[in-house]
């Protein structure tokens, strides 16, 4: 029975946290002597709202193409594979193991995101273009260091501090690391 409760606690802990965020939050924007009611008034207006949300829509339509992908992904996998359970657990384990190494520079490539914008909200095109250009170049070596780390060295590690039932994980992480960093590649000359 507890291990049915286990989603809906968890659920119910985020919540709580967030509330608990809230109130730390408040109460010290409160003993900093600033007002309140800033954060709950909209100060923008319609067409400010509509140029935003267009925006997000063609993110979120952009996006339509990798979701697909990723679903599609899922049916092979399950419909073909003969060891599905094996190449789930494969896959999660690199995923919870080493995915971590390629997000280690997230939070610099998230100041792309205002960067960009700024730019292109104040129409500086060659600027946009700069910053781009930029992001994907740090971005690319970043990928390439990771994908030859993790194809060299990977294997090695695996099968020195893992268990032997994870030895499989070492045959497939040179191709997994290498697959990643071809499909970024591809993705980012289209």
């Amino acid at each position: 029975p507890f291990a049915l409760l286990s989603v809906p606690m968890a659920w119910v802990g985020g919540y709580v946290s967030q509330w608990i965020a809230f109130g730390v939050g408040w109460s010290l924007v409160r003993r900093a002597g600033l007002r309140i009611a800033p954060f709950w008034s909209a100060h923008f207006s319609a067409a400010t709202a509509r140029r935003v949300l267009s925006f997000g829509g063609r993110l979120v339509v952009g996006q339509v193409a990798t979701r697909a992908a990723y679903s599609l992904e899922v049916f092979l996998l399950t419909r073909l594979l003969l060891n599905y359970t094996e190449s789930l657990g494969v896959r999660a384990f690199l995923q919870s193991r080493f995915l971590f190494a390629y997000l280690l520079v997230y939070p610099f490539f998230d100041s792309a995101v205002a960067a960009i914008s700024e730019a292109m909200g104040w129409g500086k095109r060659a600027l946009t273009q700069h910053y781009v250009a930029r992001y994907l170049q740090w971005g690319l070596l970043w990928g390439a260091i990771v994908s030859s780390v993790l194809a060299g060295l990977g294997p090695m590690l695996v099968r020195g501090l893992l268990d032997s039932r994870w030895w499989r994980v070492a045959d497939l992480l040179p191709i997994a690391a290498l697959a990643w960093w071809r499909a970024r590649s591809v993705r980012i000359r289209v």
